[in-house]
């Protein structure tokens, strides 16, 4: 007897392995996925300017890292002693004008390079439901907790969504024809707005995201299917019953693995994930015989990884156990 309906990704897949250059970018969701991969040794740049959830605050982001189209100090705002942009997280705020700006703008400068090299770039929906500031009707990335009159909030259109990514997906091509670009979208749920404006809001990032796949060779992963349809139980969710929680994220990796990871690294994955495991280890007596064993071994174990991998770099695991 069945209980569940189990979902398998489309067969078309990209190939993922260490040569690989991995681009992410979007909501909170990407980074869980980001981390493992950068967990592994994987080569990953995750949202150079912090979280961001709608798909046209990341294309803003993606259209100024490409285009190299530099924030200037109009930009930035003065808020709780230091200065912002409406544009990204609070990670790229500083004290002064100049140092946020020179945070930001060698941001763009240094992901302009990665961009050109990247081999998969994976952008992550969150949510449609947008903030605009009210006397630019500028959409928002993060909205840095100022008054509520600063914003009108509304939904993206659909047209709205389409015609950003067919722009930024042809500039991307441009700049690097060999570029893979995957979407998926995040199963994070946004109630802060009610149950059916956040339905709402993921079925028209599933409307958009279907005319763009029509329209372009990109690639989809269905993440928010793994956990809202396939998976379909709270219990896979945290105490907010909003975030997925660990075995979830576990699931959708084991999925994205199978779906996107050249089996050829999996022998290279399972042996760092010894090595993480025995970095996390804590002796109770780390200055027994059979612990200074313990850590001559790993040495020897990492080294000789190494030797066989030497595109990886396991420097600071060897200084850990030497």
């Amino acid at each position: 007897m069945q209980f569940r309906t189990e979902l398998f990704p489309a067969s078309e897949a990209i190939v993922i392995n260490y040569n690989s250059r991995i681009f992410t970018i979007g909501s909170c969701f990407t980074e869980h996925i980001s981390n493992t991969l950068r967990t592994l040794k994987f080569n990953v740049l995750s949202n150079p300017f912090g979280i961001v959830y709608n798909p046209v605050s990341i294309c803003n982001q993606l259209e100024r890292i490409v285009k190299r189209k530099y924030f200037i100090a109009d930009d930035l705002f003065l808020s709780e002693g230091v200065y912002r942009t409406f544009e990204a997280h609070s990670i790229m705020a500083d004290y002064t004008q100049e140092e946020t700006l020179q945070k930001i703008n060698t941001v763009i400068d240094e992901s302009h390079i990665r961009l050109q090299n990247t081999t998969h770039v994976i952008i992550t929906f969150g949510a449609s439901i947008i903030h605009e500031l009210s006397e630019t009707k500028s959409i928002v990335a993060n909205n840095h907790k100022q008054a509520a009159s600063t914003f009108q909030k509304r939904f993206l259109t659909i047209i709205e969504i389409v015609e950003a990514y067919l722009m930024i997906i042809f500039y991307l091509k441009k700049m690097n024809a060999d570029i893979e670009i995957v979407f998926t979208i995040s199963p994070v749920r946004h109630i802060k707005d009610g149950l059916t404006d956040n339905t709402i809001s993921k079925s028209l990032l599933f409307a958009a995201l279907q005319e763009i796949l029509n329209k372009k060779d990109i690639f989809y992963f269905p993440s928010y299917e793994l956990v809202i349809d396939d998976l379909r139980d709270y219990r896979f969710f945290e105490k907010d019953l909003v975030h997925p929680n660990a075995m979830a994220i576990d699931y959708v990796w084991e999925k994205f693995k199978s779906w996107a990871i050249s089996k050829d690294c999996y022998s290279t994955m399972e042996n760092i994930s010894k090595i993480n495991s025995a970095i996390q280890h804590r002796p109770f007596f780390n200055k027994t015989e059979q612990h200074k064993e313990f850590r001559k071994k790993m040495v020897e174990f990492t080294l000789q990884l190494q030797k066989k991998n030497p595109m990886l770099n396991f420097e600071k695991e060897i200084e850990f156990f030497t």
